[in-house]
C-alpha cells in the first residue's frame, strides 16, 4: 500500500506519505487504521505529504467519500490541522476540493505546494525530522 503514517506524540502530529498510485479507498482506510493507534490522540494535527503521488484517480464522489470519514471521525479531531502538501496540479487540485467540501467538519485544512509552509502553518520547524522514525 503506498501510503504509510508516523505518529509523533511529543509534537501532537501525524505525518502521513503517500506515493505512487492512491486510491480514496487507500486514504479512508489508512486513517481508520491511523486514528485506532494507541498513540492518536483528539486534536493532533496531521501532515500529508503527497509530493509523490503519480497516480490520484480520485472524483467528486470520492472526495465526498473522504470527507464523510472525516465527519465520521470527528470526536478524534477536536481543534485538529491538517496541511496537504501536492505539487503536481491534479493532486494539488484534488486536495483543494477536499479542502472546500470538509468546511463544515471540526477539521481545519488547507493544501500547499511547499512543505516549509505547510509546517509553518503546523507550527513545526522547516528542519522537523519527518523521516527518523518508525513506519506503520
Amino acid at each position: 500500500m503506498p501510503i504509510i503514517y508516523r505518529i509523533f506524540p511529543d509534537r501532537k502530529l501525524a505525518y502521513i506519505r503517500a506515493w505512487g498510485e492512491v486510491t480514496a479507498e487507500e486514504i479512508v482506510t489508512e486513517g481508520a487504521r491511523m486514528f485506532a493507534e494507541p498513540e492518536w490522540e483528539n486534536g493532533f494535527n496531521i501532515l500529508c505529504d503527497y509530493r509523490e503521488i503519480s497516480e490520484f484517480d480520485l472524483d467528486r464522489e470520492d472526495v465526498e467519500e473522504i470527507v464523510a470519514s472525516d465527519k465520521r471521525n470527528e470526536p478524534l479531531l477536536d481543534e485538529s490541522r491538517c496541511a496537504v502538501v501536492a505539487t503536481d496540479n491534479l493532486v494539488f487540485g484534488i486536495s483543494r476540493m477536499w479542502e472546500i467540501l470538509s468546511h463544515d467538519t471540526r477539521l481545519t485544512n488547507m493544501v500547499f505546494r511547499d512543505m516549509d509552509e505547510a509546517m509553518a502553518w503546523l507550527g513545526l520547524e522547516s528542519d522537523f525530522p519527518l523521516s527518523n522514525h518508525e513506519e506503520h
